[in-house]
């Protein structure tokens, strides 16, 4: 296993691990209480949502962690993009990002830029979409793999291939971890699913898991319904 891969799966262990407490977005830049360190949030764009019979807006909250360094050098970042769980906003990890950064400076670990998004939809009132391409709630699978890479890549300095990218998430957040991540090894090298709620179906589990393996390939079909 590349070097790369096993540092971009220590870091999603890491991330995870610190899941804490809410913030509410607010489409700002703050300072955090790390020296150097930034979160900002966002609204962007997602097309992959448009048409959704749910009539919710074709846009998400992200919240964007940059390492300590990102403003004082031109060096570029590897990534790793974190999915919220059921009825989670985006936020989660804002409060235990100092000790993440400080965690891997300790290690000496390459440092890198976080992403956090969440699957909120108006579904029942406040819903979620399991990440998933839907005519009903949207195609929300899209919006990790095109909409939210594309706007990442190009918005920051970062690495913009696969060994430099990672997938991870908590409950619904891990179920959309492995369900999507599996499905596109060619834009994730490292997978890190904590408790997730529900996976594909043990026969796509099988067929997603070889294709990974062997790295990457044409998209799946989609199973009949």
């Amino acid at each position: 296993m590349k070097k790369s891969t096993i540092a971009l799966g220590a870091a999603l262990a890491l991330l995870v691990a610190g899941c804490g407490s809410k913030a509410e977005p607010g489409g700002s830049a703050s300072q955090s209480a790390a020296e150097g360190a930034h979160t900002i949030v966002s609204t962007i764009p997602a097309p992959s949502l448009a048409n959704n019979l749910l009539g919710d807006p074709a846009e998400r909250d992200i919240i964007v962690y940059l390492p300590t360094s990102y403003y004082t050098s031109d060096e570029r970042y590897p990534v790793v993009y974190f999915l919220a769980g059921y009825q989670e906003h985006v936020g989660m990890l804002d409060a235990p990002s100092d000790s993440m950064w400080a965690q891997i400076r300790k290690d000496g670990m390459k440092e890198f830029i976080i992403v956090e998004a969440d699957g909120i939809n108006t579904l029942d009132g406040v819903g979620g979409n399991f990440y998933t391409n839907s005519p009903v709630t949207g195609n929300a699978e899209d919006i990790v793999t095109e909409d939210l890479v594309s706007y990442i890549d190009g918005t920051y300095r970062t690495v913009a291939k696969a060994s430099a990218r990672g997938l991870s998430g908590f409950s619904m957040g891990g179920s959309g971890t492995i369900n999507v991540g599996l499905k596109h090894p060619n834009l994730y090298a490292a997978l890190y699913a904590n408790s997730p709620a529900s996976s594909l179906s043990r026969a796509d589990s099988r067929t997603s898991w070889r294709r990974a393996e062997a790295g990457p390939r044409t998209p799946l079909p989609t199973s009949p319904t």
